[in-house]
């Protein structure tokens, strides 16, 4: 048998060592136990799986239609994400894990939940995170009446309009690009008041309008369209205190400008459009309603927002003066006339039915107002800017009368700049333009009242509050590069 076998037989040693232990140690003794033996190395283990991470926020939970939120994020030990709105996946460039902003347009009322997944290494969990917005319903308006007027640019109208109390307008001054201008006999010439005088047809078109702008120095003017085009209308010509007074009760944009260098038709093809051509075809046909169809024009095919209306049932029109009567040339000025799909619409009406439709309360979801020469303001044609002036105030106070005042919105707009100058540069957007500003105004009980809007519009902005109005998609990238309207309206 073993001795230590032997010696753990005797329960005596356990109660002797047990008697002597403190003494051991309180003599600076000491006795290994198991628990004090160096320790045997073990094998290196590998790294513990980390799960990924994430946290989401939204700038705004709750915000009235139409309107502009910015969704951020940040993870942590993700390898990729993916994000999803109202379960529709979401592109996103370069697959950010991390973003300090990322903007989003909701258009439609309801909740809208944006959903965020964290990926990270094989073997991890992922990360899933949502935000939600409530989308309250904004009071959509019933009727959009733009009324298309003719040639002039903002400063050449309300150069010297005086802001409304808490707002500023970008008018005439000193300080104004091209305030000073040199003509072709070597004269300096600034902007005057013309009083009531007449004003001539200026140069117009992509060579006139592009010479005069000179590359964003707007210091041409006078050389190339002479001193004339240096003056601008104010309060004391006849008429333009109501134009003012109108603009001070409800809204005015200020950075709105004309969508080409072009003329008339190509402006107007922006506006319902957001496009002038796809084939490189002339604004062609010309020919309704005073002759038959000419086989060799060419109509375009490309999808207008008369098309997009006609498609979810949203009834539209034009009514344009002198349209029944053949000695008229003003289907020129009827941007939807020069498309397959509406060139032989009956939606095409002569103006005098617009009377009966705002009495009647059947006036379409969208119309087009069309003033003959003699109303539309355009210069040159022997009238004085009042009687355009009161072909608007008598259009709008037809409205204001009537029942579908409380839900409609009448804008007002300009096609081109029509050579008068105007001190604001243009931004390019493309080789087409951004063409002069023109004075643009929307009167609505919806409108903010006695407001001047600095936001960057131009014709295309037209299109896209109609498309807002009713849902529609846009229409192609310009349609989507252009402002909107919304800055002018207190939904």
């Amino acid at each position: 048998m073993a001795r230590g076998k032997v010696l753990c037989s005797f329960p005596w040693l356990t109660i002797l060592a047990s008697a002597f232990m403190p003494l051991l140690t309180s003599c600076g003794g000491s006795v290994k136990t198991p628990e004090s033996l160096p320790a045997t190395a073990s094998p290196s283990s590998p790294p513990p799986i980390v799960n990924p991470t994430a946290s989401m926020s939204v700038s705004a939970t709750t915000v009235p239609q139409g309107s502009k939120v910015i969704v951020s994020w940040q993870t942590q030990n993700a390898s990729s994400i993916s994000l999803t709105e109202n379960e529709q996946s979401v592109a996103l460039t370069g697959n950010p894990v991390n973003s300090t902003g990322t903007q989003f347009v909701l258009n439609t009322a309801g909740t809208t939940i944006f959903s965020l997944t964290a990926t990270g290494a094989a073997g991890t969990n992922p990360a899933t995170v949502s935000v939600s917005v409530t989308v309250s319903a904004v009071p959509r308006l019933d009727h959009i009446i733009v009324v298309i007027l003719q040639n002039n640019s903002f400063d050449h109208l309300f150069g010297t309009y005086p802001a409304p109390p808490g707002n500023t307008v970008d008018g005439l001054s000193p300080a104004a690009l091209g305030y000073e201008q040199v003509d072709q006999n070597g004269t300096t010439v600034t902007p005057f008041a013309l009083g009531n005088t007449l004003a001539p047809n200026l140069p117009e078109g992509y060579t006139a309008y592009t010479t005069v702008w000179d590359a964003g120095k707007m210091d041409k003017f006078a050389y190339y369209n002479g001193d004339i085009a240096m003056g601008y209308y104010d309060s004391t010509t006849a008429g333009m205190s109501t134009l003012w007074a109108y603009a001070s009760q409800f809204a005015l944009a200020d950075h709105y400008f004309q969508s080409s260098w072009g003329e008339a038709p190509t402006n107007q093809l922006y506006m319902v459009a957001a496009n002038d051509n796809d084939q490189n075809f002339s604004v062609n046909p010309f020919y309704p309603p005073c002759q038959a169809p000419e086989p060799s024009a060419m109509p375009y095919t490309f999808t207008n927002v008369a098309d997009q209306l006609a498609s979810k049932q949203i009834s539209w029109g034009t009514y344009q003066q002198g349209y029944g009567d053949c000695a008229s040339d003003q289907p020129l000025h009827n941007a939807l006339q020069y498309f397959t799909s509406t060139n032989a619409s009956p939606n095409m009406q002569d103006y005098s039915q617009f009377s009966v439709a705002v009495q009647n309360g059947t006036l379409p979801g969208v119309s087009f107002v069309i003033p003959s020469a003699t109303n539309d303001m355009h210069p040159g044609y022997f009238n004085p800017i009042s009687v355009g002036i009161q072909f608007l105030d008598a259009l709008i106070k037809q409205v204001q009368s009537s029942s579908i005042w409380s839900s409609s919105a009448i804008i007002i707009t300009f096609d081109d700049g029509g050579g008068w100058y105007d001190h604001v540069a243009p931004p390019q957007i493309d080789n087409q333009g951004l063409g002069f500003r023109v004075p643009t105004l929307v009167i609505s009980p919806l409108a903010k009242h006695g407001y001047v809007s600095h936001v960057v519009m131009d014709h295309v902005s037209i299109l896209k509050l109609i498309q807002w109005n009713w849902n529609l998609p846009n229409l192609n990238l310009r349609n989507a590069a252009s402002g909107d309207m919304l800055d002018l309206f207190q939904f």
